[in-house]
């Protein structure tokens, strides 16, 4: 349930950031920091997986 919950929580927060910068900046540019901070979130997960798979001592 708290899985599910915080990821809920930050698609409620992308989209209110991308309405925000969407006005602000126009489409593409809102569509590419949407997809470079997607890229960037998916890249830092891995890490942190290899990562903590290394600290396990297997």
């Amino acid at each position: 349930m708290l899985a599910f919950a915080s990821g809920a929580l930050i698609t409620a927060l992308a989209f209110e950031f991308f309405e925000d910068s969407y006005e602000q900046g126009g489409l593409w540019r809102a569509a590419l920091g949407l997809v470079g901070g997607a890229a960037l979130f998916t890249l830092i997960s891995y890490f942190l997986d290899r990562v903590a798979q290394g600290a396990g001592g297997e």
